[in-house]
């Protein structure tokens, strides 16, 4: 039987950069490497990003962040394509240190290259350390999966958006995420 070598949070933030085109995350001191993205991931991404920044700039609710990396527990370290963290949240940001504790939403766009599995593992320990919910963004089939701890939804292309109780007034019709 095989040991993983476990990475500390600090040997993690010691790591020399990768020039490969390769970034990481550490999963309860698992080193994951992870894959560059396609184009279609990135622009998928960019615009759900753009998308919630128009919805909630005249709201200050929060903070929408692009590839923004969380210190999610004392081992693990996340970064989801976007997230959305919460006014409250954004207040207690310490500039000089990483982010502490999960977003309030994640938000992870599914690629070719992703594990089902690792991605199950990625949403259930957003949702254990903190996010109230984790949407992910299905490309291919133009659906949007919203989980969270009491809640399951399958959006498709003719449906809406929406999250009343972190994002009130968010109304962004789901085939915006994949227009060009």
């Amino acid at each position: 039987m095989s040991t993983k070598t476990l990475t500390t949070l600090q040997q993690f933030y010691e790591l020399p950069e990768d020039e490969s085109g390769y970034t990481y995350e550490l999963d309860r001191g698992e080193l994951i490497k992870m894959p560059p993205s396609p184009a279609k991931h990135e622009r998928i991404k960019n615009r759900i990003a753009k998308l919630l920044i128009l919805a909630l700039q005249k709201s200050d609710l929060g903070e929408v962040l692009v590839e923004t990396g969380f210190e999610i527990d004392s081992e693990s370290w996340r970064r989801p394509d976007v997230s959305f963290i919460g006014k409250e949240r954004v207040k207690q940001i310490d500039d000089e240190k990483p982010l502490a504790g999960a977003p309030d939403i994640a938000i992870e766009v599914y690629s070719v290259s992703d594990s089902i599995r690792i991605l199950n593992r990625k949403v259930r320990h957003f949702l254990e350390t903190g996010s109230q919910a984790v949407w992910v963004i299905y490309p291919n089939s133009k659906e949007v999966n919203i989980i969270s701890k009491t809640a399951d939804t399958w959006l498709g292309e003719g449906d809406t958006l929406e999250s009343p109780d972190l994002l009130p007034g968010l109304s962004i019709p789901v085939r915006k995420l994949f227009e060009d």
